[in-house]
């Protein structure tokens, strides 16, 4: 998954609480330069296994840490507005 949504400059909203990421161990900037992304729902992801996670939210300055629907702490961490950490 490593750059799958990069530069995707117009996408507002994702919706991927369906995605099966057991196996997933690479998601180096996944989502960089989303620049327009304001929410993200990723209820059912799981970074156990995850060994390449650099820059996953890098230029995605229009998201806010409350519109990301997940309970994973790593992936609030890499939310560019996250304060809370």
């Amino acid at each position: 998954m490593k750059s799958m949504f990069s530069y995707c400059i117009s996408l507002l909203y994702l919706d991927l609480h369906n995605f099966k990421t057991p196996k997933l161990i690479n998601i180096d900037y996944m989502f960089k330069k989303c620049s327009a992304l304001t929410s993200i729902d990723i209820t059912n992801f799981t970074t156990l296994n995850i060994i390449n996670k650099t820059d996953v939210f890098d230029g995605c300055d229009s998201i806010d840490v409350k519109n990301v629907n997940t309970t994973d702490s790593y992936i609030i961490k890499q939310i560019p507005s996250c304060e809370i950490f």
